[in-house]
Order: C-alpha cells, then structure tokens, then sequence
C-alpha cells in the first residue's frame, strides 16, 4: 500500500504494516520514514539482538509513532516522557496492540523526572535510548548526561536532529567515547527542503570506533 509513497522501504515490509496501523489511528511518525527504514534494516544487518521485553526510553514523544514501532518491531517495552501529556492518545493505539507502556509526563531536563524514570526502571537497564527532546545543545547533553547511565552496555542511544547545532554538538561529544556512526538520507543532503535531520546512533560502552559515512539513501 505504502510502496508508492516510501520506495526506498520496499525491502522492510514489516515497516509498512507498523506504519499502516499508526496512519490508520491518525498518528505519525515525527522522524524521517526513510531514515527510520535505514536504522531497522542496519539494526537487521547486524543480527542485533536487544532484549525481549526489555525497556526503551524515548525522550521527547509528540505522536509515539517511533517508540511504536521499535515496541513492534523489537519487543521493546515503551517508555517515554514529554513535556506535553500525551497519555489518553497512547491508551488508543498501544492498549488496542497489547504493548505495556510507560508515560510520564514532565521536563526530561528536571531531576524530577529523571528521579521518575529511575523510580518506574526499578533498577533494569534501558535497552534502546532515544534523545529527541528540546533541540538546544544543553538540554541534548543533559538528556545523554542523565539517562545514558541508564542504559545497559551494548544498547542503543540514538540522538535525533543531529544536523540541527545543538544536537549535533551533543553527539559529537558523546561519540568520543562510544561506537558510533550516523544515518542522514540522501535525500536531507541533496535537497534545499529538509526531510529528514539524521540520526546519531552510539551503541553504549562498545569502544570509540568512528563511523563517519553513513549518509545513504535507498539502501546500504
């Protein structure tokens, strides 16, 4: 159905059917779909295994199409905070797909809410960190400051918008000292419209290994 509208997915076409039930509930997906599909087929390629079950922790939601979609697709167990109180929303489409989420409501920058998220953790590492919050460079670093001890050697931390100043300078720190590499579609570097502003991935406490060149479109 979605094969005219995202060509450059046709090989992930279990993409396409988390992607039907979030338009079907009149949600989207905040990121870029094409570099969402690059980031699922990497993660595929490697044979990358998180844990069934296990927790994510997104922050900054608006619709809940990516933590969706990574609860599908990966059996991730959804958590995610905004500033904004997007709960009754999430009760529709996670509740109707028997995914167990977590909401709470509050700054991600606040030691409040960071106390929150430590407190509903109960002491079990995050599988998949994704930082798409206020996109200032501070409150990026505070995000990867607080919540990346949280998360479990070998997972996931993926910084969004990282062609935007401040969470590119974020990323950039952060990478220094993690395994890294980046996902920007063909189409955000070779077009004056942005579509899509990158993804940073870490895969946490794995080395410093630099990968600089995953700038791709349409496949790997």
């Amino acid at each position: 159905m979605y094969e005219d509208q995202f060509p450059y997915l046709h090989q992930y076409r279990v993409f396409y059917s988390q992607l039907d039930i979030i338009l079907k509930n009149n949600l989207t997906i905040q990121q870029d779909n094409e570099e969402i599909g690059l980031l699922i087929g990497f993660l595929e390629s490697l044979n990358y295994r998180l844990c069934e079950g296990g927790p994510s922790l997104e922050i900054g939601v608006r619709h809940g199409g990516f933590s969706f979609i990574m609860a599908r697709l990966f059996h991730l167990r959804p958590m995610m905070v905004d500033i904004k109180n997007y709960v009754i929303k999430f009760h529709e489409l996670f509740d109707n797909h028997n995914i167990r989420f977590t909401f709470i409501h509050g700054d991600s920058t606040k030691k409040e809410t960071v106390d929150e998220v430590k407190t509903r953790l109960g002491g079990e590492p995050i599988e998949l960190l994704m930082i798409d919050g206020y996109h200032t460079y501070e409150a990026a670093k505070s995000d990867f400051d607080n919540y990346s001890p949280l998360v479990k050697p070998g997972g996931i931390i993926l910084f969004h918008d990282i062609l935007d100043p401040g969470p590119k300078k974020a990323f950039n720190e952060a990478r220094m000292n993690h395994l890294s590499l980046e996902i920007v579609s063909a189409r955000t570097n070779h077009r004056h419209h942005i579509q899509g502003l990158g993804f940073g991935i870490l895969f946490y406490q794995l080395g410093t290994v630099r990968e600089e060149g995953m700038r791709v479109g349409g496949g790997f």
